[in-house]
């Protein structure tokens, strides 16, 4: 019981401060959020349905195993027996809830190694906008195989993701925040459709939850022109130091803005005309003389993958960087310094 009610509270946090209504049909609860829903398997059930304040049932059900359940249909209550100890919830009326999501006509695909995709999402993650009116861009888009994010300045493209969707959508940032978190194996994925079109994207995990999003129903823009690799342009492997030298800059608080060159990186307190507060001497072959990259967007590239190879544009002073198998992309916009 206490990873599903984890699974609840994370659902739960996804709109904070929204009142939310589980529905217990049978031996599962399901609940509607903002077009987000989720569908969790329960080991005790009931023979009635009923709903009730999920937060509240969250909050006396949470760390306990073996839940009894009682409806008091007199007393629109809900009795939770643990143990010997009893906790009542009240009920509402059914006809003010939402029924529970139809994937019948969906389309399903079955995962292969789901950790594959989680792991390609996690590092998506990074990229995308936190908050931005092209809210195509606070997203995940997937083409096919193909797997992008970006917020404007820095982009990600991975050409084989893990999974085939056949189609183009774009899962929003909520979704993508809570799939990182519940850290179970995803078994079944299902995309519905209206018109022939893409709406909403469901995942079933090997337990039987079920959680389902809208998808951002635009188009996202083209990554491949923007995230790629130029074949005439020399390439040089990004040294485990780089990253070290980053992170030891950041801890000192020193600045924003980092100047690199082919042999030195140097940090400023701030993007536009700051003064150089440190230098880290560090050798970068083939990196382009004084240009400017804010720092929190050059610490993407740690852990993207075991090595890092990268590129830069001589006209526009992009950095590109790559895995080894070249399944990875990322480009990093300058900035003026």
């Amino acid at each position: 019981m206490k990873t599903k009610i984890n699974l609840l509270k994370t659902f739960l946090n996804l709109k904070v401060g929204l009142e939310n209504f589980g529905v217990f049909d049978g031996k599962k609860v399901f609940c509607w959020c903002d077009g987000f829903y989720i569908s969790v398997p329960l080991e005790s059930g009931l023979d009635k349905t009923f709903a009730t304040n999920l937060k509240e049932f969250v909050r006396v059900a949470d760390g306990k195993d073996n839940l009894d359940f009682e409806l008091h249909e007199e007393s629109e209550s809900i009795k939770i027996k643990f143990k010997r100890t009893r906790f009542k919830i009240p009920s509402i009326s059914l006809e003010n809830t939402q029924e529970e999501l139809d994937l019948s006509d969906a389309k399903s695909i079955d995962f292969g190694n789901s950790n594959i995709f989680l792991d390609n999402l996690k590092k998506a993650e990074k990229f995308m906008a936190i908050k931005d009116i092209r809210n195509y861009l606070e997203g995940v888009s997937i083409k096919g195989s193909e797997m992008g994010a970006s917020n404007g300045c820095i982009a990600i493209l991975i050409k084989d993701c893990g999974l085939d969707i056949g189609q183009n959508i774009i899962i929003p940032r909520v979704a993508v925040e809570f799939l990182i978190k519940t850290k179970l194996t995803l078994k079944t994925i299902f995309v519905s459709e209206v018109n022939g079109k893409a709406n909403r994207i469901s995942f079933q995990f090997e337990n039987g939850e079920i959680f389902s999003s809208p998808l951002i129903e635009q188009t996202f823009p083209d990554l491949s022109s923007v995230v790629f690799i130029n074949e005439k342009l020399p390439v040089n492997e990004l040294p485990t130091e780089f990253f070290d030298a980053l992170r030891e800059l950041k801890a000192q608080d020193k600045g924003v803005g980092v100047r690199l060159s082919p042999t030195q990186i140097e940090i400023q307190e701030n993007v536009v005309n700051g003064t150089v507060e440190a230098t880290v001497e560090i050798d970068l072959p083939g990196m382009i003389e004084d240009v400017g990259f804010r720092l929190e967007y050059l610490l993407t590239l740690e852990n993207l993958s075991p090595k890092l190879f990268y590129t830069q544009e001589e006209v526009d002073s992009v950095l590109t960087a790559f895995s080894e198998d070249k399944n990875l992309l990322v480009a990093l916009m300058p900035v003026r310094l």
